[in-house]
């Protein structure tokens, strides 16, 4: 009987059409099978009735016989060698993405279990300004206040020191709801969902954006992804303590992504205009959207976004046009928007709400410090600058020797200056210039942008000059910005064969090793009686344990720590519903 004369049949039609169904039935069936066990079976999740087994085992037969004739006849219809090339197809996708969620498992299972539960910081425990009475975690749960009240009282979110990153306190705020419904549940803890949530997706573009954009293969693309994850300063900062960071580095990746594809398919932009005018807005909206979250994050974010302003000016003036204006008119739109926020519209909001002004003295430079610097004999910002870019630079490459990371920098800006050339578009005469060199200086111009960064925040707060700091929470931007750097050197360097393939593969898959092998070693100095935050590494799973056991009659619990505020709060909160 011909496929022809069998789809005259409109039931077979049917069928033919919604074939899949029946497997999905048969699913359904073999898990009704464990309820009705429940009632006729004996726990093993089979029934052994004889007349339910057999009809259910005979219904099973049909269905799944059925599924597979189907199939078959429905790849009889089409070429077979290319529908046998597009299940490949799809098969090479899905093993992708597979193995990048099995990856993704693997390293939150593997930061959850090394961590330990995270620590309790002080900051969260107490607060760390005089105007604060209680911790960012107490704040947060507190039931006195309504939530934008919460998120504007920069005396606890931000210590009061004002910093027009308000957008980032909302995700504290759902972290600390995470805690403390784990509390509840009693598994006590203080990692940061945001945390662990954000540095999956930054995962997640930056391997789209190599397998898709840059043409690394899957295997080199999930180790660039794994290099990044285990750098000390992402893998560290999982506990609960401030999401500025990693918020503003999520917000910066899908910026730059998104930055990336316009200005790569500038041409394709502009046929677009002719063609679908209406869609063009929404693409600049999202740009608009997304520096605005960029600036409300950090002020790390804002500096960068200065950084972007500049390069876009540069590219408008040496090559004219309306994707390019757009783009940075969207950038000077957040940058002029958060600066109005933070000298006016913030304080004007914070008083409505809570009757105060917040203090601007945090954001005020020291600048004394340079014009009076025989004053400070051991404050050579300048020097400790570079050398805070380095240490987070070679952290992320695999632990490696400063002077190693240093010429890598210098090969790297070389390399730019030599493959990259900048062009200069007259637009009027239809000319159009490359110039090589021009990239290169600009990367050596963004280099000693970070350092500028990096000196400003050593003048601010001179204890990020500390080896512990190196490995926590504040480098999180700048390493994730030097990631995506190298990334793009990788891709240089492979679109022009200076190395070979399999070299590369063997250097990246080293580095990677490096950098999980490494991993005791700085969680070591994190632990170190010098480091910040040591002793409450040590502590803190003695906490969660008396919190875990804090309504076991059994389990005794030490004075200091039962008279603490912060245990007692917690315990409290879930007394009655864990009894």
């Amino acid at each position: 009987m011909s496929n022809k004369f069998l789809n005259s049949y409109s039931i077979f039609q049917l069928l033919l059409k919604y074939r899949n169904y029946l497997f999905f039935a048969f699913l359904l069936i073999r898990a009704t099978e464990f309820l009705l066990d429940i009632a006729l079976g004996d726990g093993d999740g089979s029934i052994q009735s004889f007349y339910p087994y057999m009809l259910l085992t005979a219904t099973k037969f049909s269905l799944v016989m059925g599924f597979i004739a189907l199939s078959i006849v429905k790849l009889s219809e089409v070429d077979f060698q290319n529908r046998t090339q597009q299940i490949f197809e799809k098969l090479k996708k899905a093993s992708s993405a597979y193995s990048f969620f099995l990856i993704a498992i693997v390293y939150v299972s593997f930061s959850v279990y090394y961590q330990q539960g995270g620590f309790l910081d002080n900051e969260v425990e107490y607060g760390a300004s005089e105007n604060s009475t209680i911790g960012f975690l107490r704040h947060y749960l507190s039931s006195d206040m309504p939530f934008l009240q919460k998120i504007f009282d920069v005396r606890v979110t931000d210590n009061s020191a004002f910093q027009s990153r308000e957008l980032s306190f909302v995700f504290d705020y759902i972290d600390a709801q995470f805690i403390d419904r784990c509390i509840g549940l009693g598994i006590p803890h203080f990692y940061s969902l945001s945390h662990y949530i954000f540095t999956l997706l930054i995962g997640w573009w930056l391997y789209s954006f190599c397998t898709k954009h840059l043409n690394f293969n899957a295997f080199i693309s999930l180790l660039f992804v794994i290099i990044l994850w285990t750098a000390p300063c992402i893998f560290f900062s999982a506990t609960f303590y401030r999401s500025a960071k990693i918020s503003t580095s999520f917000f910066l990746v899908w910026y730059f992504i998104l930055l990336y594809k316009v200005l790569a398919g500038s041409d394709k932009l502009n046929n677009l205009y002719s063609d679908l005018k209406s869609q063009i807005p929404k693409i600049y909206l999202g740009i608009t959207l997304l520096g605005l979250a960029v600036v409300f994050t950090d002020r790390q974010g804002f500096f960068f976004m200065l950084i972007v302003l500049l390069f876009l000016a540069f590219k408008w003036l040496s090559a004219p046009s309306k994707n390019t204006a757009m783009l940075f008119f969207s950038c000077l739109f957040a940058v002029a928007f958060n600066t109005f926020y933070n000298y006016y519209l913030g304080g004007k909001i914070i008083f409505a709400l809570h009757g105060y002004y917040p203090d601007f003295t945090y954001q005020k430079i020291p600048w004394s410090m340079l014009t009076d610097w025989w004053h400070y004999q051991d404050a050579v910002f300048f020097e400790e600058a570079i050398d805070i870019l380095l240490q987070e630079w070679r952290l992320l490459l695999g632990n490696v020797p400063t002077f190693m990371v240093f010429t890598f920098g210098i090969w790297l800006i070389f390399t730019f200056a030599k493959y990259v050339p900048w062009t200069f578009e007259n637009p009027l005469a239809h000319q159009a210039i490359s110039v090589k060199g021009i990239v290169g200086a600009l990367v050596f111009l963004f280099l000693i942008f970070i350092i500028l960064l990096n000196m400003l925040m050593r003048m601010r707060h001179p204890a990020i000059y500390q080896e512990g700091y190196f490995r926590y929470y504040y480098p999180i931007p700048v390493t994730v910005i030097l990631f995506i750097l190298t990334l793009l050197f990788i891709q240089i360097i492979q679109n022009h064969r200076l190395v070979k393939s399999s070299k590369l593969a063997i250097l990246v898959l080293l580095i990677a090793m490096s950098n999980i092998f490494s991993l005791p070693s700085h969680y070591a100095v994190l632990r170190s009686d010098t480091a910040p935050r040591a002793m409450r590494i040590k502590n803190t799973p003695v906490f969660l344990e008396a919190l875990r056991n804090s309504n076991n009659p059994d389990y005794t619990i030490s004075d200091s720590l039962a008279s603490k505020p912060i245990f007692q709060f917690l315990k409290n909160r879930h007394t009655d519903s864990r009894k």
